[in-house]
């Protein structure tokens, strides 16, 4: 018998999956972790694998990131995106 990561529990990613679905925007993954009643661990392994899964949508990375449902893919700002990318590209060149 194989033991299961805390992310890995079918019921855990349903959870996560039904806050998702039924809130208006997007939630940062302490937000789901509260409306969930579950550990912060076990909501980004649940997160993290709903999105490998193309369940629900993740904009951002590490700290920054805030997740949705699928329904929110023609919200997503481009020029926000683009925002990002351009400062990722340049915090290179920059001086402190």
């Amino acid at each position: 018998m194989t033991r299961m990561a805390s992310g890995e529990h079918p019921f855990f990613r349903e959870l996560v999956l039904s806050v998702l679905a039924m809130a208006d925007g997007w939630l940062k993954a302490g937000e789901v972790s509260e409306l969930t009643g579950l550990t912060y661990k076990q909501t980004i392994d649940a997160l993290n694998y709903l999105y490998n899964a193309e369940k629900v949508l993740r904009t951002g990375r590490k700290f920054t990131a805030m997740w949705g449902k699928l329904e929110l893919e023609k919200e997503i700002d481009a020029s926000e995106q683009s925002k990002i990318l351009i400062d990722c590209f340049l915090r290179g060149y920059r001086t402190p």
